[in-house]
């Protein structure tokens, strides 16, 4: 699960105790290093089509809880799309 937070960056586990509830570095530190392993390839029990360097696929586990199933794939569009479409830049833009 991820609460917004550094661009989605902070994973939130809402029955974590100690740091990891109470410390936003711990969190973060936590989260780049689940990246990491998962960008390595060190995550192989996600098995069927994942693979190492795959940034999006890790993007759209962080939303979906699956790799590249229809609903990752589904958001890892929409934020190549506002990405492309820079969306930020437009007057009444509001960040959630």
């Amino acid at each position: 699960m991820f609460r917004t937070g550094w661009g989605q960056l902070v994973r939130w586990n809402p029955n974590s105790t100690g740091d990891a509830k109470s410390s936003s570095a711990f969190k973060m530190d936590a989260d780049v290093a689940a990246r990491r392993n998962c960008f390595i390839g060190a995550e192989t029990w996600l098995g069927g089509t994942y693979a190492k360097g795959d940034l999006w696929g890790y993007r759209g586990l962080g939303f979906s809880g699956r790799w590249h199933d229809q609903s990752a794939e589904q958001y890892i569009t929409t934020v190549q799309d506002s990405s492309t479409q820079r969306v930020w830049e437009r007057s009444g833009f509001k960040a959630s």
